[in-house]
């Protein structure tokens, strides 16, 4: 809120919404919601500046136990030469690459049901990447996971220095129409992450990817919680804005 010429109370009111919505509002919901608001770029910047506050808020913890690790891209919009050639899939340079992170916790063999995973997922984190290769894959592993995590991955050789330093690392090659029974966390999450994107956002800039991925795992990880509102505010307040 430092800085800002709105009152607190439009503050109040934008966090009540982004935390009450399932899957959050876009800038343009919110400026034809409030009257305070005399623009669409005032809702665009005020909803970054809390979903700053969110990821400032998730970027102390660190996955531990047992994590799945894989990566995945995003479509974005971008600016590039229109003599550049468009791909599909990797490469592409309408696609902004993410490391995706999910730590879980087995359930007891005797109270499994029958066609029901066999995990819980505890916490997730995102991050939008400059490429996956390994030095760049190692920087964010080494950073937001423990070494003594056991971690699931698939055989990208990205991935390969992580056996010499994690407690565990267990990389399988698999078939992208397996991906989603080997790595079922990471990909739940990536699926409802592009969900959300087309649905209420349509389409992100590259620029401010990581604020949309920041706001979606914050409540990801918050599923549970029963003042998601309260927890915004206190992590607001806790950003030193300079």
């Amino acid at each position: 809120m430092m800085h800002s010429n709105l009152p607190f109370m439009v503050w109040f009111k934008a966090m009540f919404e982004m935390t009450h919505r399932k899957k959050g509002i876009s800038a343009t919901e919110l400026f034809s919601q409030f009257s305070e608001i005399k623009s669409e770029g005032t809702a665009w910047y005020l909803l970054h500046k809390i979903r700053m506050a969110m990821g400032h808020r998730d970027e102390k913890y660190q996955i531990k136990g047992h994590a799945e690790l894989d990566d995945a891209f995003v479509t974005v919009v971008k600016q590039f030469n229109k003599k550049e050639e468009s791909k599909r899939g990797r490469g592409s340079i309408r696609k902004a690459p993410i490391l995706v992170m999910a730590s879980y916790r087995e359930i007891p063999k005797k109270i499994i049901k029958k066609n029901r995973p066999t995990t819980n997922p505890q916490y997730f984190k995102m991050f939008q990447m400059e490429d996956l290769k390994r030095e760049s894959v190692n920087d964010k592993v080494f950073r937001y996971i423990k070494l003594n995590t056991k971690i699931k991955s698939d055989a990208f050789s990205g991935y390969n220095d992580l056996k010499k330093f994690m407690d565990e690392h267990n990389a399988t090659v698999t078939p992208a129409s397996q991906a989603h029974i080997e790595l079922p966390w990471v990909h739940c999450a990536i699926g409802n992450l592009k969900r959300v994107i087309n649905g209420i956002y349509h389409h992100v800039s590259e620029s401010y990817l990581q604020n949309y991925l920041d706001e979606f795992v914050y409540k990801l990880n918050r599923r549970k919680s029963k003042d998601l509102f309260q927890n915004l505010l206190n992590a607001s307040l806790a950003v030193p804005w300079g």
